[in-house]
């Protein structure tokens, strides 16, 4: 069994983020736009999502070198509370093609765009890229449906931002007892609903029980298995339930 600290001592790509002109950060994909929409984007805000954005998929790159190159960033705000998040929340809708992923930078009651910026832009970049790598996008996902499988492969981009960034978000960590939510969601139909248990409010008050279970499920694997972060990202979900001492349901 490995220690907490084996696992984190995996290699971590730098954090830090020197904003200069995109075209002279070492190693910067050209194929990567940006479309903005809804006011309160200045430019000097455009260039550092833009700096961020391209270190990001740098980075992601090196573990993950057959991600689509083409990526196309669509970037709003949005005027809700994401401070649980790191105040930035948003969505991988395509992985083939010209991949696109979305960014939601919240401006809550008239909070700077900096703050989402400074906070959780760079874990949630690595978070949605991360689902661009493995396939897990909206309109060209290539897993079967399942809140399992929704919560693995959340679990799986929840670790990987967190080990590279050194960053958690209370939003996305469960209570003492979230393995007891394992065999719930296990348990579950295929068609339950994601909302209920994936990324909402479940009406027993419960929030993000997919992400939240999920994340358990990972770190679970890394301590009792023998795989690292990336190469759990390369396995089924069946295979990884097995890494963390889970028998996997009939329907996976």
């Amino acid at each position: 069994m490995k220690s907490l600290w084996t696992i984190l001592a995996i290699w971590v790509v730098s954090t830090q983020v020197v904003f200069a002109n995109i075209y002279k950060i070492q190693g910067a994909n050209p194929n990567l736009t940006f479309v903005y929409k809804g006011e309160g984007f200045t430019d000097a805000h455009k260039q550092r999502i833009e700096n961020i954005a391209v270190i990001a998929e740098r980075d992601v790159r090196l573990f993950f070198p057959e991600m689509n190159k083409n990526i196309n960033f669509t970037v709003s705000t949005m005027d809700v509370d994401l401070s649980m998040v790191g105040h930035a929340t948003g969505m991988a809708l395509r992985h083939t093609g010209t991949a696109e992923v979305q960014l939601r930078l919240s401006t809550f009651e008239g909070a700077s765009l900096d703050v989402a910026i400074n906070d959780g832009l760079r874990s949630l970049l690595l978070h949605e890229l991360h689902h661009v790598a493995r396939g897990w996008a909206i309109e060209d996902n290539r897993f079967p449906y399942g809140i399992y499988i929704a919560a693995v492969n959340e679990g799986l981009a929840v670790v990987f931002a967190e080990l590279l960034t050194g960053n958690a978000y209370d939003g996305n960590i469960g209570p003492a007892d979230v393995d007891t939510w394992v065999d719930e969601i296990l348990a579950l139909p295929q068609d339950a609903n994601y909302n209920k248990w994936v990324s909402g409010f479940h009406p027993d008050g419960r929030g993000a029980i997919g992400y939240k279970t999920g994340r358990y499920i990972i770190y679970k694997a890394l301590v009792e298995g023998d795989k690292n972060i990336v190469q759990l990202s390369k396995m089924s979900i069946h295979d990884i339930l097995k890494e963390a001492g889970i028998k996997p349901p009939k329907q996976d």
